[in-house]
């Protein structure tokens, strides 16, 4: 499991590297897919799915939800 989750992050932190997310809605998007496949990998392993497709889907899940949210904050702020 601690391979799993090690390899994940490790990834996370290569493929981003130096890249800035520059508004809220890529910053939402980024923090709810690492978020939601973490959560996913621990459910699909305790439900049996697997972790990979609980990552999968807790990923792209949480993709939506923190993109979804980042834009409702870049809406806000704009608006003020």
């Amino acid at each position: 499991m601690k391979k799993y989750v090690i390899t994940s992050l490790a990834a996370i932190v290569f493929a981003t590297g130096c890249m800035g997310p520059t508004n809220n809605t890529q910053k939402g998007a980024g923090l709810g897919a690492a978020l939601g496949a973490g959560l996913g990998t621990i459910i699909g392993h305790q439900g049996g799915t697997g972790r990979g497709g609980g990552a999968l889907i807790g990923g792209l899940a949480g993709a939506l939800l923190g993109g979804a949210a980042g834009n409702a904050r870049d809406i806000k702020t704009d608006n003020n």
